[in-house]
């Protein structure tokens, strides 16, 4: 059959290759048809390539339109073909009595892409720049930015950014919005080079009436990003785009409004700023009649524009304009509460209540739990209305509604923060609704409630143990919110709470799977064993009190999205430096292989711009204080030990957990170390190293290629004893069939990842799970790409029901290999002095494990990773540092420095090969946060 298939395709080409060899233009017009019809199907119909190409050289236009669409799509796989048509391309750039056939030539030779076209491209080019076609210099003006994409260079040399310059002189408005989006683009790539005097600015403003409405986009959106040099001319140009404010195009409007926000930052006279303001608000308003795809994005853009000039809607009737109705979509109706929130002010809020109890009324429970949480953050935003809205959540809860009570109950815990001693009598309202508390997030809020009120609330201890009933199900919010809630209460109620306090600890320290949970019930329990008043001062403190200020986007990155109002940005509310990746960025490539590193020269100065002080012999000195704060004065580590067993010795357990000193604290744990519990910083020094957690990589309902199903595969990459491995576990699911005839092979990865070894001969029998072990080989299994992030090796695993295919995570933490012979310190020096820019990254740990309490801890720790400590030193502003470095099984240093500065822990990584960096950041922020 697929001969017989093979056969009639081949027949159909030649059909049609006799089709274009056919003398009459419409039967090559009907094939070229047929032929590009094919090429959007996807159908490759490459071999016809050079018989399209003798149907370039026709007077017929229509004709030409056909075969330049089928060189385009085939130009980048067949560059060498794509240049026989390159003289046919010269010689319609020339042709005079027909401006679209020259205009139709070029932009096909600019969207070809191929680099080898450049030469040929470059005087038909300079031509259509200064041809006395107005058709021809637009399109001319778009082929530049393509030229651009192909070759910067070239695209300098020939002076084409600084034609492109010149055609905002031009007397043809298409042909200035054409340069104006060329030179914006290059402006994205290349940076900002353009510096707008008033003769620009005027002939922009000229061609701005003129032009069509995507060309007035551009240029409105020129005019944002190049103020003008001299400022006097701001207020004629505001004048000038004020008009544009009243464009049926919704992008126009934006982009208009765009330049007046920006430009306002430099007038001074405020009376001007607010006529402004009144000119610019019902433009926006007007917007609200649109489509809801419009709506969303205007009313994301005015959520902006409200946040940098707030006075734009202060008449006190613009809120009404936003109110919800009842066939808006959900994203709209969201978004629509968000800009009410902002605008609600005394004058309003009456009628904000009266229309968002309406809208809690409704069926639609997101846009339900978003009008209760707007009552909320009205309170807290309105101190004097904040009655209104608490009585109008009381009524709410009132209801017995379950979403409306759960949304309630987290509302309420922020406007008790915001008015703590204000409100407490409401809280009997909420303790009679517990059993509506289904979802993790109202439970953690009424925990937090409970517990922060303990005092006023008599059955506290009961409500607090009714919660953990269930600790080890809760969700880990709930579960830290009990443990926080137990011991405010103890400390607050104290004899009452003895029994309550001494079960939570235990579920807390001994039964709960997250570390950080455990961690901080040690903390919880030293404090109340060794010193109660410190317990009281970190736990009982007064909270800092809540604003709605905090909902605002930072002002740098509100500056950055305004610039960029009606564009992607200002929706996904982020910056285009942390999204946009360049093509050069995208482009970059390293060969894992070949890459050399780097040479260090002799004799070096040290010039870095770090202070660095180099140890002989003992190079674990300790010079830094306590990194998270909790140390004491500074003492020999013999003495601060001694000195903790005598307190612990002399205070009772006021718990009542223990009898004997040793037992007030949590003292032992599972692998009887000896160690304390919260990790004693003068204990021996055990080995560290950090194992990958396994991951599920095929379950039980994952299908095979031949469709079966019934294994469950779950493993990971570690390293052990300097080798490499992969360990999994195989389950077999099924109830009868044994699986055997294990074999695995992975692809082509970026560091060359392959098993050394097939698995053993073996087979897993029903309801059985077995642990398999496999040595892997590095740099012998290259693709010599860039490794991407995170890294994972796609991996086929052959078995008897059929061939799985999955992919394997691998951290960089399993590649680091131990060094056989290290840089030394003079060429590390060197070595960080010539890395810069994009091959260093700066990073900070946020979650440094609790265990880590000194420097010396940390590099025990990444010496046991294979990280190597260099050398101590500080910065210029005097912030203590560690200097490391690794080796990756490519071979590749990397170089790391940790800064420790406020209870800060911030990475700096540098290395040759770019792509590391990432990796680096992501291992040695794994490697610190294990407990």
């Amino acid at each position: 059959m697929s001969i017989n298939f093979q056969n009639s395709k081949r027949g159909e080409l030649n059909e049609l290759r006799m089709e274009l060899l056919s003398v009459k233009i419409p039967k090559k017009k009907e094939a070229l048809k047929k032929i590009i019809a094919s090429m959007t199907l996807g159908k490759d119909v490459s071999p016809l390539f050079t018989d399209v190409l003798k149907c370039m050289d026709t007077p017929n236009i229509e004709l030409k339109k056909l075969v330049y669409l089928y060189i385009i799509n085939y130009a980048k796989s067949q560059p060498d073909l794509a240049i026989l048509a390159v003289n046919t391309f010269r010689k319609d750039a020339r042709e005079r009595s027909n401006p679209l056939m020259r205009g139709l030539a070029v932009r096909t030779m600019g969207c070809i892409g191929v680099e080898s076209i450049i030469d040929y491209i470059c005087e038909p080019l300079k031509d259509a720049l200064n041809d006395e076609d107005p058709y021809v210099r637009k399109t001319a003006a778009i082929s530049i930015i393509k030229v651009y994409d192909i070759s910067a260079e070239r695209c300098e040399e020939l002076e084409f950014v600084d034609s492109l310059v010149d055609l905002l002189s031009d007397g043809n408005a298409m042909v200035v919005s054409n340069a104006v989006a060329s030179l914006m683009e290059i402006t994205n790539r290349r940076g900002k080079f353009f510096e707008m005097d008033g003769g620009s600015l005027h002939k922009l403003l000229t061609a701005l009436s003129e032009c069509t409405e995507w060309g007035r986009i551009y240029i409105l959106d020129f005019l944002a990003t190049h103020l003008p040099e001299d400022t006097r001319e701001i207020e004629s140009a505001i004048q000038r785009v004020v008009p544009h404010l009243s464009h049926s195009n919704a992008a126009v409007v934006l982009s208009a409004s765009k330049v007046l926000i920006r430009y306002m930052d430099y007038i001074e006279d405020e009376d001007k700023i607010k006529s402004i303001c009144r000119k610019l608000a019902p433009p926006l308003v007007s917007l609200m009649s649109s489509n809801p795809e419009i709506q969303y994005i205007a009313i994301k853009n005015v959520n902006l524009i409200i946040q940098k000039r707030p006075d734009i809607f202060r008449k006190g009737d613009e809120i009404k304009v936003f109110y919800c109705n009842f066939n808006d979509p959900l994203y709209v109706k969201l978004e629509k509460l968000e800009i009410m929130i902002r605008l609600v002010d005394l004058k309003t809020v009456d009628q904000f209540l009266r229309e968002v109890k309406e809208y809690a009324q409704e069926l639609d429970v997101p846009f339900v739990r978003k009008a209760v949480s707007a009552i909320g953050r009205c309170a807290i935003k309105l101190d004097k209305a904040a009655d209104r809205c608490v009585q109008a959540l009381i009524e709410l809860v009132r209801t017995k509604v379950e979403y409306l009570v759960q949304e309630s109950v987290i509302v309420i815990k922020d406007v008790l923060r915001r008015y703590p001693n204000r409100y407490e009598s409401i809280i009997k309202d909420f303790c009679d609704n517990l059993k509506a508390l289904n979802f993790a997030d109202e439970r953690a809020a009424m925990i937090w409630i409970v517990g922060e009120y303990a005092d006023k609330i008599s059955n506290c201890v009961l409500l607090i143990e009714s919660f953990a009933e269930n600790f080890k199900e809760e969700a880990t919010i709930v579960q830290h919110a009990i443990l926080t809630a137990a011991v405010k209460i103890f400390l607050k109620l104290e004899d009452e709470a003895e029994d309550m306090i001494a079960d939570i600890l235990k579920l807390a320290t001994e039964e709960a799977e997250n570390p950080d949970l455990r961690n901080r019930g040690y903390v919880y329990w030293r404090m109340l064993v060794n010193n109660p008043d410190m317990a009281r001062e970190f736990v009982l403190e007064e909270k800092p009190i809540i604003s709605t200020q905090s909902e605002n986007i930072d002002p740098t990155l509100l500056d950055s999205l305004i610039a960029y109002l009606g564009t992607l940005f200002s929706i996904s509310l982020k910056a285009p430096s942390k999204t946009v990746i360049s093509k050069e960025g995208a482009k970059e490539r390293f060969d894992l292989e070949e890459h050399e590193e780097v040479e260090v020269q002799e004799e070096v100065e040290d010039s870095s711009g770090v202070k660095r002080t180099e140890y002989e012999g003992d190079t674990n000195v300790q010079t830094f204080d306590d990194l998270i704060g909790l140390g004491d004065d500074p003492e020999p580590e013999v003495d601060n030990s001694n000195q903790e067993k005598n307190t612990s010795d002399a205070i009772d357990d006021i718990l009542g957990l223990g009898t004997s000193a040793t037992d007030s604290t949590p003292s032992q744990t599972q692998d009887n170390s000896g160690l304390d519990v919260l990790g004693d910083i003068s204990s021996p020094h055990d080995s560290q190293y950090c194992r990958v957690p396994e991951k599920t990589l095929v379950s039980e309902d994952d299908e095979s290629k031949d469709g079966n199903s019934g294994l469950e595969v779950k493993g990971s990459f570690q390293r052990e004893n300097n080798k490499l491995v992969l360990e999994l576990k195989i389950r077999n699911t099924t109830q009868i069939d044994s699986i055997g005839n294990f074999a695995i092979k992975f692809d082509k990865n970026s560091f060359g990842l392959n098993p050394a070894e097939q698995m053993g001969d073996f087979s897993v029998d029903p309801q059985e799970t077995r642990k398999e072990v496999v040595e892997i080989n590095v740099n012998e299994n290259n693709n010599n790409k860039a490794p991407g992030m995170p890294i994972s090796i796609m991996c086929a695993l052959r078995t008897s029901i059929g061939v799985f295919v999955f992919q394997i995570p691998v951290m960089l933490s399993v590649l680091i290999v131990r060094q056989s012979s290290m840089i030394n310190v003079k060429e590390m020096r060197e070595l960080w002095k010539v890395i810069e820019g994009d091959e260093e990254m700066y990073y900070t740990v946020s979650n440094l494990s609790i265990n880590l309490t000194t420097p010396q801890l940390i590099k025990e720790r990444l010496l046991d990773n294979n990280i190597f400590f260099m050398e101590e030193g500080r910065t210029d502003g005097g912030s203590p540092c560690l200097y490391f470095n690794a080796k990756v099984s490519n071979n590749l240093v990397v170089l790391i420095q940790i800064t420790f500065k406020d209870g800060d822990c911030t990475l700096c990584v540098k290395c040759k090969a770019s792509p590391l960096i990432k990796l680096t950041q992501q291992c040695v922020s794994f490697i610190l946060s294990q407990n």
